[in-house]
């Protein structure tokens, strides 16, 4: 006997053959190796099941890292498939030799059921035995369509097994096939000669080979296992397969806790209660003796963390005991919340805690991708258990820990004890993919009320924890080593920002693809940002980098930053001040790290720079240092008011190159690179400068308010007057409706733009014009011109030119309103110009790409130097390259996704533990709107009907103009500054906007059906 199996290879009884050749989705193991508990494997569980079988030899099929299986099993016959990677289980299948003389069972790796089911296929006589889950749909509860599609389902006609196979229609499927088959000796005999004559494709599954049985009128039957099995790609399974509903678990998981308490409970069926609802208050009476009780949720379809966070089933609080009316109705009232009537469902009813000092849900794994880090939910102010749970808590905090790290030392004591109880969990589960509720009473004792398995709702990439925690070590020594003195840089250390500078998290996101990131460092952030710094008149930083890369993660490195924002005139000495006294007071307020220019630093001169510099003199500056300081800033303000008329003149040299390129004949890779180095080396300089002047107009109109010659309404008028973008794009609608402008002209304006403006992947208006541009012809929505924008009456108008003339800017009022107007507008048609260049050049590289046989999603996973290395290159195994570099990148970006960082790092400690830090959004407009909502990504349609909604956009750049011309109701981003594209765009149109709420908030409103934005309170309020 091994392991539960008896082997004897001469005369076996039954053979049993595991296909185990692919990678599992947890972790860098194969499946069979992946742990169920904490003494055995997944196979050891599948030979246990076996073992009920007399007289069995066991053939495992092994590829990736086969060895190790190997060695923890020596008694198993095992054979290899070495093309394991490209091919399926039929493949691996067919190296195994069948015996026509006894049954065969043929088992996946990464597929659990009990003894049970196997001993029912035992005494099934027909040739082919399938194990079969009618319950499919309820273990798939919460999972999103595309999920349930890509099923192995079953097509039944009454108990007879018609067809099996993904292909089968979703809503004619019948059951799912659970990973487990019986062949009898004819059948196997069958299956011998169908190999043989290469009836299946190498890549081909077992649904292949069932259909082909069944085609051959083969006679088969089927075994229901009703739910009770599990499968490694969906860990919520497993652990229900280990665990239980929630009552069970909590019942099974009570009497062994030593770390932590769970409370008693008593839990029924809906059975149980209808039969006898008597006997079940009777019991709850009996229990708790009068105390108050809470009545919970247990239904079956519960255990996955999108339904429980959604708060579709009921729980109510202080039910008295005593009063078996109130039980009566609470109970009913949870049952008919799971909207059916299984008899299994349940409810558990506990004693109502007192006293609680915190509440929340720890989950022991991400979500979204099962990453190995304890994700800690947590309110430690409101005394409520369910605050977290329900989601209306006002002050709910957010902890990331690294699964081998430690907490930091500022955290709640509370944590500290709460992760000794879920490590106890996790131990005795057998299972580290759990979502854990608890809570923590005055005595200082954490109440678990609930153990389950997480529900992954993305599991097409694997997670390898020891890569990622290898990753994680690097980045702390990268980091670590970074911190130092540069030779280039002023400052005594520095610490890095998703948005403190050419916002990336705003235009590329915070994962980018390989080659967005890339292209966005290749463009701008290398060396094209620095140059236009210094020929600005700001300090010259170069060879430093803006952004560095950690794991794939886009980082602002914000001591270059704030170095590249020192006047050149200023001292070092004064210099090296200025930076280390910028860098901390960004570090004790790290909620103004989208708005450093405004907040932070001193980059240019404002109408209010003395009142602004009393934070200088409070922190120990000389009036000689805060002079030194005024007049660096004065000549650099001064030169780009004089210079930014030409600039703007200058964006149609940018226009003529481009036309130029395209229309030379050029191989496209070619093309690619001319088109990016024009915009690296002209156009990229020329909007840098075009940005530079925006900003500084945006903090004069600012610096007006705040000095009082303007009022707030005022300067709403003036931006509202601007005409950028979204404005002419408006001007071009009324002319295609009038018949002024083609719609292929139109088209050919603004069909360069794309949601994602560096991502290959992402489509652009070109591509699909009907639905970017076309809604816009056919809207009806108010495109009144905008008015004259006269926001300034004569005395307002004496007194700004007075000011303007003490403090030495020159000029009259009529050429620095020309200034203020010329330099946003100019900024942003200066980024729409240039990606005209960016979008033309994806395009290029797509063509090539295609040439090659290499799709867009394949080149997203490579560098843009390793592409523009190929040039002039012989096509000789270039396909082999491409598709290798696409590999690496892929395998690269499994850690990117699922490593998890914040939005700032001050420390080495914040790469390992942080807690989500509150943004504090940039409010454009004075209004409250109340509206639906609408969550848009890059894969957003843009066919969706968005009128009169409030539209959320995660990370929002220019490419999503076609929002504006949607007649949205308001608009709220997850990331972007006060003077990002976003907040002027929704000034011009005096559109309700919440720009740059951060993640945190951003997370929690994108699970409202409606929302009340209030930009004159400052307030986003769920209604729905």
């Amino acid at each position: 006997m091994a392991n539960g199996v008896v082997i004897n290879p001469d005369t076996p009884g039954s053979r049993i053959i595991i296909l185990g050749a692919g990678r599992s989705l947890v972790g860098d193991m194969p499946s069979a190796m992946v742990s169920i508990d904490s003494g055995s494997k997944v196979l050891d569980w599948l030979l246990s099941s076996f073992g009920i079988l007399d007289d069995s030899q066991v053939f495992y099929v092994g590829g990736y890292r086969v060895s190790e299986v190997e060695a923890r099993y020596p008694n198993i016959r095992f054979y290899f498939n070495p093309d394991w990677e490209e091919t399926g289980p039929a493949k691996s299948l067919s190296i195994v030799p069948l015996n026509s003389r006894v049954a065969t069972y043929v088992s996946y790796s990464d597929v659990l059921f009990r003894p049970d089911c196997v001993a029912r296929m035992d005494q099934a006589d027909t040739d082919l035995v399938l194990a079969v889950d009618t319950h499919w749909r309820v273990r798939y509860e919460g999972r999103s369509p595309a999920e349930l599609d890509q099923s192995e389902k079953v097509l039944l006609e009454k108990d007879r097994v018609m067809d099996v196979g993904r292909h089968v229609p979703t809503s004619d499927a019948a059951a799912e096939f659970s990973g487990l088959m019986k062949l009898s000796p004819n059948g196997a005999a069958l299956l011998t000669s169908a190999i043989k004559a290469g009836e299946f494709a190498d890549n081909a599954g077992l649904p292949a080979i069932i259909d082909y049985l069944l085609q051959q009128g083969i006679s088969a039957s089927m075994v229901d296992v009703q739910g009770d099995w599990a499968e490694l790609n969906a860990p919520q399974d497993l652990a229900r397969f280990v665990l239980g509903t929630k009552a069970e678990s909590l019942d099974r998981l009570r009497p062994l806790i030593q770390t932590g308490e769970i409370g008693e409970q008593v839990s029924f069926t809906y059975a149980s209660w209808k039969d006898n609802p008597k006997e079940c208050i009777d019991r709850v009476r009996e229990i708790f003796q009068g105390e108050e009780v809470i009545v919970r949720s247990s239904a079956l379809s519960e255990d996955n963390w999108l339904q429980s966070s959604a708060g579709a089933f009921t729980s109510l609080l202080n039910i008295p005991s005593s009063d078996p009316e109130a039980l009566e109705s609470a109970i009913t009232e949870v049952f008919e919340s799971y909207g059916d009537h299984l008899g299994e469902n349940q409810v558990l009813i506990q004693k109502m805690l007192v006293a609680v000092t915190m509440s929340g849900v720890l989950m022991t794994r991400t979500p979204t991708l099962g990453a190995p880090y304890y994700v800690i939910n947590f309110d430690d102010t409101s005394s409520r258990t369910d605050t977290v749970t329900a989601g209306d808590g006002q002050s709910i905090r957010t902890v990331f820990l690294h699964r081998d790290a430690s907490l930091r030392p500022d955290l709640p004591d509370q944590l500290h004890k709460l992760l000794r109880v879920v490590r106890e969990l996790e131990e005795l589960v057998g299972h580290d993919s759990l979502d854990i509720e608890f809570a923590f009473t005055q005595e200082g004792m954490a109440h678990i009320l609930q153990v389950r398995p997480i529900a992954v709702s993305n599991r097409d990439q694997p997670i390898d924890d020891s890569r990622i925690a290898e990753g994680i070590r690097d980045a702390v020594q990268f980091f670590r080593e970074h911190r130092k003195s540069s030779p280039f840089l002023m400052g005594r250390t520095t610490q890095l920002s998703v948005m403190a500078d050419w916002n990336p998290a705003e235009m590329i996101g915070t994962k980018p693809g390989r080659l967005a990131f890339s292209l966005y460092r290749y463009l701008i952030t290398d060396e094209p940002w620095a140059q236009m710094r210094a020929e600005y008149g700001y300090r010259d930083v170069r060879p430093t980098n803006l952004i560095i890369d950690i794991l794939g993660h886009p980082f602002i490195d914000v001591r270059t930053t704030f170095n590249s924002f020192i006047p050149a005139s200023v001292p070092d000495e004064l210099a090296e001040r200025l930076v280390n006294y910028y860098l901390g007071h960004l570090a004790d307020n790290p909620e103004l790290h989208d708005k450093v220019e405004f907040d932070v630093l001193y980059t240019c001169m404002t109408f209010d720079f003395d009142q602004k510099a009393e934070r200088l003199r409070e922190a120990g500056f000389s009036p000689e240092d805060v002079s030194a300081l005024k007049e660096g800033l004065l000549e650099i303000t001064r030169n780009g008011i004089n210079r930014c008329v030409d600039d703007v003149c200058q964006l149609k040299s940018i226009e003529n190159r481009f036309s130029q390129i395209m229309e030379t004949e050029l191989l496209p890779l070619e093309r690619a690179y001319f088109l990016l180095e024009d915009v690296k080396r002209l156009a990229v300089p020329l909007f840098s400068h075009l940005a530079r002047h925006a900003f500084i107009a945006v903090t004069l109109l600012k610096s007006l308010q705040s000095s009082g010659m303007t009022t707030l309404q005022q300067n709403e008028e003036f931006l509202a007057s601007i005409r950028t973008v979204p404005s002419a794009m408006q001007q071009h609608v009324r002319e295609v409706r009038e018949g002024q402008l083609t719609w292929n002209e139109f088209v050919e304006i603004y069909g360069h733009l794309r949601p994602g403006s560096y991502d290959i992947t992402s489509a652009n208006y070109a591509s699909a014009p009907d639905e970017f541009l076309r809604p816009m012809v056919e809207s009806h929505a108010d495109d009144t011109p905008h008015s004259s924008g006269n926001s300034w009456d004569e005395g307002t108008r004496g007194t700004i030119e007075h000011a303007l003339n003490d403090l030495g800017f020159g000029g009259s009022i009529d050429s620095f309103e020309e200034f203020l107007r010329k330099s946003i507008e100019g900024r942003e048609f200066g980024k729409f110009t240039f990606m005209r260049n960016v979008n033309a050049a994806l395009e290029a590289l797509a063509e090539y790409g295609e040439n090659h046989g290499i799709s867009r999603e394949e080149l997203a996973f490579i560098k843009i130097q390793d592409l523009m290395g190929l040039r002039g290159a012989s096509p000789l195994r270039i396909k082999e390259h491409l598709k290798n570099l696409s590999r690496i990148g892929r395998e690269a970006s499994y850690v990117t996704q699922a490593v998890c960082f914040p939005g700032q790092v001050f420390s080495e400690l914040d790469l390992t533990c942080f807690e989500q830090l509150k943004a504090e959004p940039n409010f454009v407009s004075r209004k409250k709107v109340r509206s639906d909502v609408v969550n848009v990504s890059g894969q957003t349609s843009a066919s969706v009907d968005l009128s009169d909604k409030i539209v959320l956009v995660p990370n929002a750049d220019p490419g999503y103009d076609w929002l504006f011309s949607r007649d949205i109701a308001g608009l709220i981003t997850m990331y972007g500054g006060a003077n990002s594209h976003m907040a002027i765009r929704a000034a011009e149109f005096q559109l309700p906007a919440a720009i740059g709420v951060g993640e945190l908030l951003f997370e929690n409103i994108s699970r409202a059906k409606v929302l009340e934005l209030d930009c004159d309170s400052r307030q986003i309020r769920v209604v729905g």
